[in-house]
């Protein structure tokens, strides 16, 4: 599957976009544990992300297939 990071996200691992190995019945819930062990430096933001796959924003129960592009879109603040 490939893992989309967008703005502090993808700084905080140093790169936009990871490959991940998809497993049977994992969910986006799933997905999100595992890159926070992967990648403990994104805990925090990780969290507060909104998630979306193939462009749709999505629930963390929703189940993933091998093919599908996932996001994860922290919030964004400024003026």
């Amino acid at each position: 599957m490939r893992v989309l990071f967008f703005a502090g996200l993808g700084e905080k691992i140093g790169r936009g976009v990871v490959e991940v190995e998809h497993r049977e019945g994992m969910s986006l819930e799933d997905l999100r544990l595992f890159i926070a062990e992967r990648f403990p430096e994104t805990k925090e933001v990780l969290f507060q992300a909104m998630m979306a796959v193939n462009h749709e924003y999505a629930l963390p129960h929703q189940l993933l297939h091998p093919d599908d592009e996932i996001a994860f879109i922290p919030p964004v603040s400024g003026g």
